[in-house]
């Protein structure tokens, strides 16, 4: 979630920021209203995240991801050692515990 979100983080602020340059240069009397887009961005994102968040899911979505990651960097010694069976049961049993506790939250 980290480096991934951060990530994301930049896409979107990249994109307002770009949308925001280019009302800006075509009508110039919308400043207003192309600086309070970012403003509102930025209400939205703390607003969806203080309500819609499920608690306690954070460190399995990490585990999960990590996991991921990491088999898809050795995914030739996968192969090589004929393993990917296994790998899928492992990143069955992790998401199965992250849906499993999500779902218990939500409830």
């Amino acid at each position: 979630e980290g480096f991934a979100g951060f990530l994301k983080l930049l896409v979107t602020a990249g994109n307002v920021a770009i949308n925001t340059g280019f009302v800006l240069m075509k009508n110039p009397n919308a400043k207003v209203y192309a600086l309070a887009l970012p403003v509102l961005v930025l209400i939205w994102g703390f607003y969806r995240n203080s309500c819609f968040e499920v608690k306690g899911v954070r460190v399995e979505t990490a585990g999960l991801f990590h996991y991921t990651h990491e088999s898809c960097e050795k995914d030739a010694l996968i192969r090589e050692y004929q393993i990917r069976p296994m790998m899928n049961q492992g990143f069955m049993q992790r998401a199965d515990a992250l849906r499993t506790k999500a779902a218990a939250r939500i409830v």
